[in-house]
């Protein structure tokens, strides 16, 4: 593989775990006709009501966070991949 491939690759496996991440530790509330939802660091709230979604809460600090934390879970799979084929 090329050095852009890898890098490619590298990118969408980020990705990839940043949405993982954020469907397997999001949390939420329901209170009638209300649902309370939270994103994993706490970076993004969400309120709906009805078919309407609010975002109660957005922090760009604890966003930066949960990046770099699947920044760094990315590498470490990495590392251990490339470990094993060798």
């Amino acid at each position: 593989m090329t050095t852009f491939q890898n890098r490619l690759s590298f990118v969408v496996m980020i990705v990839l775990i940043f949405i993982g991440e954020n469907f397997a530790g999001c949390t939420w509330v329901s209170t009638g006709p209300h649902l309370y939802m939270d994103l994993p660091f706490g970076w993004l709230q969400l309120h709906r009501y009805g078919n309407s979604w609010l975002i109660e809460h957005f922090d760009f600090r604890m966003l930066i966070v949960a990046v770099l934390s699947s920044v760094l879970l990315t590498w470490v799979f990495s590392k251990t991949l490339r470990h094993r084929m060798t």
